[in-house]
Protein backbone atom coordinates (compact mmCIF):
# COMPACT_ATOMS: atom_id res chain seq x y z
CA UNK A 1 0.00 0.00 0.00
CA UNK A 2 2.54 2.44 0.53
CA UNK A 3 4.39 2.50 -2.40
CA UNK A 4 1.54 4.03 -4.01
CA UNK A 5 2.81 7.07 -2.07
CA UNK A 6 6.13 7.12 -3.77
CA UNK A 7 4.61 6.82 -7.28
CA UNK A 8 3.77 10.72 -7.93
CA UNK A 9 7.43 11.41 -6.84
CA UNK A 10 8.49 8.69 -9.84
CA UNK A 11 6.52 9.99 -12.25
CA UNK A 12 6.92 13.12 -11.85
CA UNK A 13 10.85 13.11 -11.41
CA UNK A 14 11.96 10.65 -14.00
CA UNK A 15 10.61 11.82 -17.09
CA UNK A 16 11.33 15.56 -15.95
CA UNK A 17 15.00 14.78 -15.91
CA UNK A 18 14.63 12.99 -19.30
CA UNK A 19 13.26 15.59 -20.48
CA UNK A 20 16.10 18.14 -19.34
CA UNK A 21 18.56 16.10 -20.65
CA UNK A 22 17.05 15.89 -23.89
CA UNK A 23 15.51 19.48 -24.48
CA UNK A 24 17.98 22.32 -25.89
CA UNK A 25 19.07 24.94 -23.18
CA UNK A 26 16.28 27.30 -25.29
CA UNK A 27 13.36 25.52 -24.36
CA UNK A 28 14.21 24.95 -20.51
CA UNK A 29 16.77 21.97 -20.95
CA UNK A 30 20.25 21.53 -19.91
CA UNK A 31 21.41 21.59 -23.35
CA UNK A 32 22.81 18.50 -23.82
CA UNK A 33 20.45 17.06 -26.11
CA UNK A 34 21.03 13.42 -25.87
CA UNK A 35 19.54 11.57 -28.48
CA UNK A 36 15.96 10.43 -28.11
CA UNK A 37 15.84 6.64 -27.53
CA UNK A 38 18.11 7.96 -24.40
CA UNK A 39 15.49 9.33 -22.90
CA UNK A 40 13.53 6.39 -22.19
CA UNK A 41 17.00 4.67 -20.39
CA UNK A 42 17.50 7.92 -18.10
CA UNK A 43 13.74 7.45 -16.85
CA UNK A 44 13.72 3.69 -16.68
CA UNK A 45 17.22 3.76 -14.62
CA UNK A 46 16.46 6.85 -12.85
CA UNK A 47 12.75 4.96 -11.41
CA UNK A 48 14.78 1.86 -10.75
CA UNK A 49 16.80 3.61 -8.23
CA UNK A 50 14.78 5.29 -6.63
CA UNK A 51 12.52 1.91 -6.23
CA UNK A 52 16.06 0.76 -4.94
CA UNK A 53 16.60 3.30 -2.49
CA UNK A 54 12.90 3.24 -1.55
CA UNK A 55 13.04 -0.55 -0.97
CA UNK A 56 16.42 -0.08 1.32
CA UNK A 57 14.69 3.23 3.55
CA UNK A 58 11.39 0.92 3.76
CA UNK A 59 13.98 -2.10 5.50
CA UNK A 60 16.15 0.45 7.30
CA UNK A 61 13.33 2.94 8.82
CA UNK A 62 9.90 1.56 7.89
CA UNK A 63 7.19 1.83 5.16
CA UNK A 64 5.13 4.78 6.13
CA UNK A 65 7.93 7.08 6.88
CA UNK A 66 10.54 6.40 4.47
CA UNK A 67 7.59 6.18 1.64
CA UNK A 68 6.40 9.48 2.37
CA UNK A 69 9.83 11.23 3.44
CA UNK A 70 11.11 10.48 -0.16
CA UNK A 71 7.79 11.05 -1.82
CA UNK A 72 8.36 14.92 -0.50
CA UNK A 73 12.42 14.59 -1.52
CA UNK A 74 11.12 13.62 -5.22
CA UNK A 75 8.73 16.41 -5.74
CA UNK A 76 11.47 18.93 -4.42
CA UNK A 77 13.47 17.12 -6.98
CA UNK A 78 11.28 18.13 -9.99
CA UNK A 79 11.43 21.72 -9.05
CA UNK A 80 15.03 21.74 -8.38
CA UNK A 81 15.30 19.78 -11.93
CA UNK A 82 13.04 21.87 -13.79
CA UNK A 83 13.77 25.41 -12.31
CA UNK A 84 10.07 25.13 -11.82
CA UNK A 85 9.15 25.51 -14.98
CA UNK A 86 8.39 23.16 -18.30
CA UNK A 87 10.95 22.06 -20.35
CA UNK A 88 10.40 21.56 -24.03
CA UNK A 89 7.25 22.61 -25.29
CA UNK A 90 6.71 23.32 -29.31
CA UNK A 91 5.25 26.44 -29.97
CA UNK A 92 2.54 24.66 -31.80
CA UNK A 93 1.15 23.15 -28.38
CA UNK A 94 -0.09 26.74 -27.32
CA UNK A 95 -1.18 27.45 -30.75
CA UNK A 96 -4.46 26.88 -32.45
CA UNK A 97 -2.86 26.55 -35.85
CA UNK A 98 0.92 26.46 -36.80
CA UNK A 99 -0.29 29.77 -39.59
CA UNK A 100 -1.79 31.14 -36.07
CA UNK A 101 1.50 31.17 -34.98
CA UNK A 102 3.13 34.39 -36.16
CA UNK A 103 -0.14 36.09 -34.77
CA UNK A 104 -0.41 34.43 -31.55
CA UNK A 105 1.12 36.83 -28.72
CA UNK A 106 2.21 32.98 -27.07
CA UNK A 107 3.90 31.74 -29.90
CA UNK A 108 6.52 34.43 -30.89
CA UNK A 109 9.09 32.34 -30.91
CA UNK A 110 10.53 28.75 -31.21
CA UNK A 111 9.27 27.34 -27.73
CA UNK A 112 6.21 28.48 -25.67
CA UNK A 113 7.21 30.64 -22.96
CA UNK A 114 5.72 30.72 -19.50
CA UNK A 115 4.43 34.36 -18.43
CA UNK A 116 6.52 36.13 -16.03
Amino acid sequence: MYPVLLLEGIVGLAPMLAAVMLAPAAAGGLGIQLPRWTGLLIALGTAGLIGWFNGFMVVKVGPFISTLGLLVLLRGGVLIVSSGRRAGMPRDIGCMHPADAATSEHCDSQYVRCPP
